[in-house]
């Protein structure tokens, strides 16, 4: 193991169209509501999906925990409500308050399943 992970898909880029950027959050803002993804690579949506871009740099266990943190409000929006005009008004923790055991938590997720993988 050890490599450099690949995106499942790469991405071709269209000419007309420019991809959504790297390193956000996209959160559905209908159907699935707040179903929320870190975007690591450029990415193409279709449409009631939201990025949101940090306004500070994050590292990418930052983005996970607060995908996290998004999708624990997705009970407010049961019985076809949306998130269309309300995702700005979500309560999140601000970057002082982000657990320790954030940090270092991909790292040991790779380790525990490259340990599993061996055996």
């Amino acid at each position: 193991m050890g490599g450099k992970l690949r995106p499942a898909i790469d991405i071709k880029k269209l000419i007309i169209i420019e991809p959504n950027p790297a390193h956000v959050l996209s959160v559905a803002g209908s159907g699935s509501v707040l179903e929320t993804f870190y975007q690591k690579e450029p990415f193409y949506s279709g449409r009631d999906l939201f990025f949101l871009k940090p306004k500070i740099t994050l590292l990418p266990e930052e983005m996970l925990y607060y995908c996290s943190c998004i999708k624990m409000n997705q009970r407010k929006y049961s019985y076809g409500r949306q998130a269309n005009r309300t995702l700005k008004d979500l309560q999140i923790p601000s970057p002082d308050s982000i657990p320790d055991w954030v940090y270092g938590s991909m790292n040991r997720i790779l380790s525990n399943i490259e340990s599993q993988l061996a055996v």
